[in-house]
């Protein structure tokens, strides 16, 4: 037969191999946990390929089912959007603002969502009546979930969106929450502002008297340290002319903190005020009642009310004299009782929930009132400071006893009070005259019918029918790369670091229907598997040493790895092209199978040689492949590990070494029996078979660290059931078709 593959060969690439007295040259052992590359495409292609008849039908099956529930069941949901512009800066008239902006903004955003402007939304009759607040038990709730602040970029634009199954409905939410905002906005800065104004001139009052008692004291000082009248009619006392002032730039600062102090405290008092009035928030009566009805303790009386009610009811149908019945008054009277107490249950309900209404509405109202407070105590500790060191620096001024200077401080603080005064004044007029200016927050654009859907229906059915159908394949590919199976060569000598010897081809079974086309496909693969056997043949036979390859042992991991079909082709292979006695032993004692293979008894077989029932003469059978001759496994009657636990099997091996010129044994599996690695320590050489897509790394790498543990010697892995499509498109084709005619 053509061989150009073991032509072609370089010599220096063959098998190594070794005498029966040489020792063994050990391969370094990998860990049994091979690594792995990932899920490449070449895997997932791999996975298809192996599982389609499998995965095509149940992702059809399952992607079609999800596909028409999630067509039945789908509910669009709509996205209205309202526009809101929050200005970074106050507008004014006349008097800018040095006010910053982040914690206005921040507060606004966060007030869109509160329960107070949402209790507003719910408070209006044409929101409380729409079909989706109906059906839900905590309206507030609902709302809130669906209810969405964002920014434009980073514009003063805010987007106030609001998601719900009905187009015109989501408008409708969406306009009235931006109203009730903008109403409790507009509100609250009218409110304070005139409050603010007020509670300033209620201090520009006080401060009125104290100027005039400054006044008067400095005349009294004027005229004792100078002899003369001050200030004339229509003359101002601090327009007197005054001697320097070293206090000066103090004072200017304790001024300003004296403003600060006083406006601090007119904006807090306003803000307390709003939290001591206790204010009862509007709770909406149907949000009130769900929340009242959906309370265990009412749902529990109303159904013990319920069952007396009926208990009562089947008295009045069917006794005599009802209403007389001591049982009937026991039931009334506990009826009265269960009325009562459930009376009591909804009052308190109604005031706890009414509480976490108005709890809710007021907290935005006390953080607020928390950072006044801290910017009022800042501001006051600066002035008590500054006082201090006023009253320090004027202390060691009047150790001189210069009473002019006493005149002085006195002018002074009259001044300064002259110049709080003034400034309280002009915050008053600013405010009045900024209560005109444009509000802070403006509506851009009010929420309009939208016309799509957020999400297209076939958008969402064709996301569920997909995910469905890749599902099966992704459980596949999960289980396939937990198992790592082995598809190809290339992938065993990465993964394992173990030489391929050869890949062998599926055996091809006869056509059922016989044809010219059917014949000569199956000649073509028949001559692919002969040419697989041929090259692992001679990769065997032209290594350095083939001479000292005597006996080969053929294993695998696990059973049902095709150890048994190479073991048997490999040996007829051999005697039939060397023409030399070849002997084949059936060393699978638990699951013998080739007796079946070449139609000959199960026993006498090795078995029996190994017990010493039998000798070789009587177990060497003769087989129709001509040069082949095979000892059977023979039929176990004891354990396989006591057969071969002693040196009878070595012995036996030495005495047929003298009858032949090779001998092919088939071993049993190595992971599930131990007595195959007595068999090929004592082999020259060891052959590990593996299975494409059914033989796994993992048990691969473990056996071949078993044989080196042992002192066998691994030639090197044989890949065999290769389909002959894909055998013949990595090396070619090149049929060499017998006439069988």
């Amino acid at each position: 037969m053509n061989d150009p593959q073991s032509n072609s060969m370089d010599r220096r690439s063959l098998v190594p191999v070794r005498t029966i007295n040489e020792a063994p040259r050990l391969l370094r052992p990998a860990p049994p946990q091979v690594a792995s590359n990932g899920i490449t495409v070449g895997f997932v292609w791999q996975v298809f390929a192996r599982w389609w008849t499998v995965v095509l039908p149940a992702g059809l099956l399952l992607g079609a089912g999800g596909a028409a529930v999630a067509w039945l069941t789908f509910q669009p949901t709509f996205v209205a959007e309202a526009w809101l512009r929050i200005e970074d800066r106050r507008p004014y008239v006349a008097f800018p603002s040095a006010e910053e902006s982040k914690r206005f903004v921040e507060t606004q955003v966060e007030l869109i969502r509160s329960p107070i402007v949402l209790t507003g939304c719910l408070s209006r009759p044409e929101i409380a009546q729409l079909a989706e607040l109906k059906t839900v038990e905590t309206p507030m709730e609902w709302l809130s979930q669906r209810l969405g602040v964002t920014a434009v970029g980073q514009s003063e634009l805010f987007k106030i969106k609001f998601e719900g199954p009905h187009p015109k409905n989501a408008a409708s939410i969406a306009n009235a929450v931006v109203e009730s905002y903008l109403k409790l906005h507009t509100d609250n800065s009218e409110t304070e502002t005139q409050e603010i104004i007020a509670a300033l001139e209620a201090e520009k009052t006080r401060r009125v008297h104290e100027l005039e008692r400054l006044q008067e004291t400095v005349r009294t000082l004027t005229k004792q340290v100078t002899g003369k009248e001050l200030a004339t009619a229509g003359q101002k006392i601090s327009d007197a002319p005054q001697q320097g002032n070293p206090l000066a730039a103090l004072e200017d600062r304790l001024t300003t903190a004296e403003v600060n102090c006083e406006v601090l405290q007119a904006r807090l008092e306003v803000a307390r005020k709003k939290l001591t009035e206790k204010r009862q928030t509007r709770v909406p009566q149907l949000q009130l009642e769900q929340a009242i009805a959906a309370d265990s303790g009412v749902h529990k009386l109303t159904s013990d009310l319920m069952e007396v009610e009926l208990l009562l009811e089947e008295y009045d149908n069917t006794a005599t004299k009802g209403k007389q019945l001591a049982a009937v008054h026991r039931l009334e009277g506990r009826k009265a009782g269960i009325e009562e107490a459930l009376e009591k249950r909804r009052v308190e309900v109604r005031g706890l929930r009414t509480a976490e209404f108005e709890h809710g509405a007021t907290n935005d109202q006390e953080d607020f009132v928390g950072r006044l407070d801290e910017e009022l105590e800042s501001q006051r500790r600066e002035e008590q400071l500054l006082k201090d060191r006023i009253e320090k620096a004027r202390g060691e001024l009047a150790k001189s006893g210069d009473s002019a200077l006493d005149l002085e401080f006195v002018r002074n603080e009259m001044r300064r009070a002259e110049e709080v005064f003034q400034r309280i004044a002009d915050r008053i007029t600013a405010l009045r005259t900024e209560k005109s200016a444009p509000s802070r927050v403006s509506l851009i654009h009010a929420a309009a019918t939208p016309s799509l859907p957020k999400t297209s229906p076939v958008k969402a059915v064709a996301g569920v029918g997909l995910g469905l159908f890749v599902l099966p394949l992704g459980l596949a590919l999960l289980w396939e790369f937990r198992v790592r199976r082995i598809s190809s060569g290339s992938e065993i000598l990465q993964q394992t670091r173990m030489r391929v010897v050869g890949e062998i081809t599926s055996l091809p079974n006869r056509p059922l229907m016989r044809g010219k086309r059917s014949n000569l496909r199956f000649q073509q693969q028949l001559s692919l598997f002969d040419e697989s056997v041929a090259y692992l043949r001679t990769s065997l036979m032209l290594g350095e040493d083939a001479d000292d390859l005597r006996v080969l042992a053929v294993t695998s991991a696990v059973s049902q790895e095709g150890k048994t079909t190479i073991a048997a082709q490999l040996a007829a292979n051999i005697a039939k092209v060397s023409g030399q006695s070849t002997l084949l032993i059936d060393a699978d004692l638990r699951a013998p199978s080739l007796h079946e293979v070449f139609g000959i008894p199960l026993d006498p077989g090795l078995a029996e040689v190994l017990s010493g029932e039998a000798s070789l003469e009587e177990v060497i059978q003769s087989t129709v492949t001509g040069p082949v001759q095979l000892i059977p496994a023979g039929r176990l009657r004891m354990s396989a590990h006591t057969l071969f636990g002693n040196d009878n099997f070595q012995q036996i091996l030495k005495t047929l070494r003298l009858q032949y010129r090779y001998i092919v044994i088939d071993c049993p599996p190595l992971l599930s029996a131990s007595e195959a690695l007595v068999v090929a320590k004592v082999a020259d050489g060891t052959l590990l078979c593996a299975m494409r897509d059914v033989s796994q790394f993992s048990k691969v790498c473990m056996a071949r660290d078993r044989l080196v543990a042992a002192g066998a010697y691994p030639l090197g892995v044989v890949l065999n059931d290769v389909p002959p499509r894909a055998y013949a498109a990595r090396y070619g084709k090149y049929y060499a078709v017998v006439d069988q005619d």
